[in-house]
């Protein structure tokens, strides 16, 4: 069952919009004060309680966001009805990851259609209000990644949401990318990874990573390792915040001991037990030698 949108819900999209602000927020990300995060503050003369949207996958609330048809603030030039704008997007972390943004994205472009209006699909952040007056085209982010494990086959390009794998990119290869895949939609079938005959264009579906199963380095590949605010959004420090605030010290070296963590000095000592037998030393300064 797809996503269903439910309009004329400004009390349950302001709460989810407090909700996901909260987890931002709790994570150091910036995030809309949550005293503007309510129907009173959110409805305008351009956005009213019709305007306000709920998504629903298989019947839980996934994600809410509002869509209006004029903005005399970031477009006053554009006459009432002429566009379409979609604003305050946000997706409860349980449904992240899933492309729900796209497919509210593809929904809205769908109303567009419908109402008979070009479609412009672009993001802005609130801190280039100078720089987004003029539509630049279809929003596309790059970025740079930690290493994929797969270094044979580099210099490698992943394009998200598609999950497709490009092996031995060369610089001559980016337009050919930009023109068929970015723009189209389609698989540059030459440099996709190829064994014994066969041609893998999914990252998940290359024997090389679907025998694995990755838990420390699960993002690694996916993720800026150098942008912290990308390692927040994935969970990033939960495992230490859970330690320094919610376990006691026995507790967490239980935890240790529990994983199975040993040393990597060769007599593969329990990392637990060195931790708790520090644990057990009177009280004092206490030193761990790595």
């Amino acid at each position: 069952m797809g996503l269903a949108l439910i309009p004329n819900c400004p009390e349950r999209a302001a709460a989810i919009m407090r909700e996901v602000a909260a987890w931002g927020r709790g994570r150091g990300l910036r995030v809309w004060p949550e005293q503007w995060l309510t129907p009173e503050e959110l409805l305008t003369d351009e956005a009213g309680p019709s305007n306000f949207y709920v998504g629903t996958l298989d019947g839980e609330e996934a994600c809410a966001f509002i869509l209006q048809w004029s903005d005399r603030e970031w477009w006053p030039e554009a006459e009432p009805f002429e566009a379409g704008y979609l604003h305050k997007l946000c997706v409860r972390r349980k449904f992240a990851h899933q492309g729900m943004t796209a497919q509210v994205v593809e929904a809205v472009k769908e109303e567009c259609a419908r109402r008979g209006l070009d479609i412009y699909v672009g993001l802005t952040q609130e801190n280039e209000v100078e720089d987004v007056t003029e539509p630049k085209g279809d929003g596309v982010y790059l970025k740079k990644s930690g290493c994929h494990g797969f270094c044979e086959m580099g210099p490698l390009v992943q394009i998200e949401p598609e999950g497709i794998l490009y092996t031995h990119v060369q610089l001559e290869d980016c337009d050919e990318i930009i023109e068929k895949t970015i723009l189209k939609g389609e698989v540059v079938e030459r440099l996709l990874y190829e064994l014994d005959g066969v041609k893998y264009s999914k990252h998940s579906d290359i024997p090389f990573y679907h025998r694995q199963h990755r838990i420390v380095l699960e993002n690694c590949g996916t993720t800026d390792a150098e942008d912290i605010d990308e390692y927040l959004a994935r969970d990033g420090y939960v495992a230490f915040e859970k330690a320094l605030f919610e376990m006691t010290d026995e507790a967490i070296c239980k935890e240790i001991l529990d994983s199975g963590l040993r040393g990597r000095g060769g007599g593969g000592f329990p990392a637990g037990r060195k931790w708790d037998s520090v644990r057990k030393q009177p009280k004092g300064k206490k030193y761990v030698v790595c």
